[in-house]
């Protein structure tokens, strides 16, 4: 953690980064129609229902299909594009 005047930031390991991450993409796809958000959707949706994007790069990820082929628990992209 470091601090900065009256702000204070916190570091998330790897692990715990995937975990936050697997909850967010949990949740959007439990709000989702058909519980299915298209992989080009995928951005867009999680700006609106997070307020941030998502940063791939602190993943270690080249590209959203590759971030999500690191949570394979979680999710999977569909042969329709669509993240499940």
């Amino acid at each position: 953690m470091s601090e900065s005047g009256e702000e204070r930031h916190i570091s998330l390991t790897k692990p715990e980064l995937f975990k936050v991450l697997a909850e967010q993409i949990i949740n959007l796809l439990k709000v989702a129609p058909q519980n299915c958000v298209e992989i080009r959707e995928l951005g867009p949706m999680f700006h609106k229902f997070y307020g941030h994007n998502v940063h791939i790069e602190e993943y270690e990820a080249e590209s959203l299909e590759d971030l999500i082929a690191k949570i394979p628990h979680i999710a999977y992209v569909s042969s329709k594009q669509c993240l499940r």
